[in-house]
């Protein structure tokens, strides 16, 4: 499954969301009911374990709750990135440098889901 939660590539490009969130969810959501999940490699960030997956898969949803929520209540982008501000992502965002950087991934990333969203 591609998508990160939040980072950067080795040439300043943000790593986004995956497209289809749903997908992810349900794929995690089956990968953790087999119950076998004791190491996790993300691409771009760092190895963890069970935990790890958990911890996205209730980002991700989140995301897409929330993100889903506030178009349904009529928001801008703008208030919804203010309303879905860091605290939303701070458990799967703890690896980024500074909280600048995770300020913008997460701006970064309901807007991404805003644009699926709305598709």
């Amino acid at each position: 499954m591609a998508g990160s939660a939040c980072g950067r590539s080795s040439q300043g490009r943000r790593h986004g969301p995956p497209g289809d969130l749903n997908r992810a969810v349900a794929v995690l959501d089956r990968v953790l009911q087999g119950g076998n999940v004791a190491h996790v490699v993300p691409s771009h960030a760092q190895a963890g374990g069970r935990e790890l997956a958990e911890r996205r898969r209730d980002y991700y949803r989140d995301l897409l709750a929330g993100v889903s929520a506030a178009r349904g209540q009529g928001l801008t982008l703008e208030k919804a990135q203010a309303e879905l501000g860091l605290e939303h992502a701070s458990r799967t965002c703890a690896t980024s440098r500074s909280s600048r950087d995770r300020e913008e991934a997460q701006a970064a990333n309901v807007a991404a889901v805003w644009k699926l969203v709305q598709q």
